[in-house]
């Protein structure tokens, strides 16, 4: 007890006597305290996001409350009972698409990780093209595909029918929903130890003993994210219902019409309130499970690989999965080359014939939304990577009080439908001082600060990997906070800025949801043309303008990859440093 009591007053003595322990301690002093100064960069960081993030939706609730000229809530029971079978179709068909998609996701995950290098290669790359796919692509495939005349339907088939019911809202956010959920749900499978998995097998448990009592447990965090996601994307999606719906209105497509058909702000803004509740429910689901998820499998990092074809499954289980995933494929490949040729082809008295009637009314169209897309988001991915990446570093090095609530505020342009958001800019910018409507400009801030959530998780996740070490020996040999910053942080977040920007330039080509309230007739992008021509009845040259969006954005996206690969092995960066990181990457905007 005496040596103990001893040893805390010999630490410190000997602690005093060491110079350069008492000068690395007065050195993390100074930076510790300098870091209490205010911060010019950190303060216009966080002013961007009070004004193009709460002062906008603070907007939004307060003219909800002022509902046909009566203040207050009063105006909102009657609203509800006219809305309530809007309300109710999107509750509906949300249910189903999110429980159908993330089945069929985890069905399709467990088949491509079963799968040899060359199939997992070519499955793959089917999945990853709906990350780059027009939003209406899913309905004007269905449209040319199974519609009334639709080339399976009565060319193939000879059978007439109405498609435009909820079953085909429910088939096609199904499809394009799975592709997301099983990218997802493979990359968190992979995460997995595969110890687990030796160590039952070694225990006797048969292949399918192993996929019920221990996949399924382990992966069923990552099922709820799933289905949380999938039902906050269907409730926001108005593109669909408001094609192939037919007279099945959901709420978000009254929506669409409020703003767009008679200009009702303050009833649209109402009608919001009702998707906000279930939608802010489903993301709380969505960060639970994710959480959940990290604290059960060591935030996802697998002491050893986990191995799928180790497992042997079953011969007929494994043969019902392939038999599911060549169908979900062929069908998946069919919604493409309907795409690529049916802008070619022209059906006169049952058969088809070459044309390029359809080509020389897309020149006539107007290219020009297809380039003002392409800048438009260049921009948003170069500045709203390098907004976000910063603001995660100061979140997750500077700043030390509000962190949950400023990552809360980052989350709502997300977690609310893309509607909301859209209207949300435009009564907040529409007169001066901060007139933006009519402008590029306003396009691509809602762009940038409707994806940030994502760009600040990949950026969180890879600061938690670069070790502090180096950032407190620069601090201890003096440097400032602007050199910490751009010559320490920034040169190792190379590889996630890379990511960052792909996902913000490929999601901005496809985003419908918000940009589409903001667009003017001197502003009008590629999703608005494309919305267009397939509410016209030309879904020949829709077929061709899709087609050229997908093309544009892949090869783009592949140049600027190879750019940065290049710039990166130029500056010595080698894989294996951020491979972790890029991994956990990879998850998050599989996800969100």
């Amino acid at each position: 007890m005496r040596d103990r009591r001893q040893s805390p007053k010999l630490m410190r003595a000997l602690l005093s006597e060491n110079p350069e322990r008492k000068r690395g301690e007065r050195a993390a002093a100074a930076a510790l305290f300098s870091h209490s100064r205010p911060d010019p960069l950190l303060f216009l960081l966080l002013l961007s996001c009070a004004l193009f993030i709460a002062y906008p939706l603070l907007l939004v609730f307060w003219r909800a409350l002022y509902l046909e000229g009566r203040p207050g809530l009063s105006a909102l029971p009657a609203l509800f009972l006219r809305e309530k079978s809007s309300l109710f179709h999107s509750f509906y068909t949300a249910s189903l698409s999110a429980l159908f998609s993330t089945a069929l996701g985890f069905l399709l995950s467990l088949r491509i990780s079963s799968s040899g290098r060359r199939g997992r290669n070519i499955l793959l790359l089917l999945l990853m093209m709906s990350l780059v796919s027009p939003p209406f692509l899913s309905s004007l495939s269905y449209i040319q595909l199974y519609g009334r005349r639709g080339l399976i339907t009565w060319h193939l088939f000879r059978i007439s029918y109405d498609p435009y019911n909820k079953w085909g809202i429910i088939a096609m956010q199904t499809l394009h929903f799975s592709s997301l959920n099983a990218l997802f749900l493979l990359d968190y499978l992979e995460s997995l130890d595969g110890k687990w998995m030796d160590a039952a097998r070694d225990l006797g448990a048969g292949s399918m003993a192993v996929l019920r009592t221990l996949l399924l447990p382990l992966l069923s965090p990552a099922l709820l994210a799933s289905f949380g996601l999938s039902f906050l994307r269907s409730l926001s999606d108005f593109g669909t219902p408001a094609v192939i719906g037919g007279r099945y209105d959901t709420l978000a497509s009254d929506i669409y019409l409020q703003i767009i058909g008679y200009g009702k702000m303050e009833k649209a803004a109402a009608m919001n309130l009702f998707l906000m509740l279930p939608a802010f429910l489903a993301f709380l689901l969505y960060r639970r499970a994710v959480r959940e998820g990290e604290r059960r499998n060591g935030n996802g990092r697998g002491r050893e690989d986990f191995d799928m074809r180790r497992l042997s499954l079953p011969a007929l289980f494994l043969s019902f999965l392939s038999i599911l995933s060549l169908l979900y494929f062929t069908v998946l490949s069919l919604q493409y080359l309907c795409i690529f040729l049916l802008g070619f082809l022209k059906a006169e008295r049952g058969v088809y014939h070459f044309t390029s009637e359809y080509l020389s009314r897309l020149f006539r169209y107007d290219l020009s939304s297809l380039f003002l897309s392409l800048r438009l988001s260049l921009a948003a991915a170069l500045f709203g990577a390098l907004f976000g990446l910063l603001l995660s570093y100061y979140m997750e090095r500077r700043l030390r009080f509000g962190k949950n609530a400023l990552d809360f505020l980052i989350s709502l342009p997300y977690l609310l439908p893309g509607t909301c958001f859209g209207l949300a800019y435009i009564m907040a910018f529409h007169k001066e001082p901060l007139k933006l409507t009519g402008t590029s400009l306003i396009l691509v801030l809602n762009l940038i600060f409707r994806q940030l959530p994502v760009v600040i998780r990949m950026g969180s996740t890879a600061l938690l990997e670069i070790s502090r070490e180096l950032e407190n020996a620069a601090r201890d040999l003096g440097a400032s906070k602007r050199r910490l910053l751009f010559d320490i942080i920034l040169p190792q977040l190379s590889r996630p800025f890379r990511s960052a920007f792909l996902y913000l330039f490929t999601s901005s080509m496809c985003s419908a949801g918000a940009v589409i309230f903001l667009i003017d007739a001197g502003h009008k992008i590629a999703v608005y043309t494309l919305f267009d021509l397939i509410n016209s009845g030309e879904y020949g040259t829709a077929s061709l303008l899709s087609a050229l969006m997908i093309l544009s954005t892949v090869l783009l996206s592949a140049l600027l990859s190879a750019l940065f690969r290049c710039f990166c092995e130029r500056r010595g960066k080698g894989r294996r440093g951020n491979e972790g990181s890029d991994r956990e990457s990879s998850r998050t905007v599989h996800a969100l």
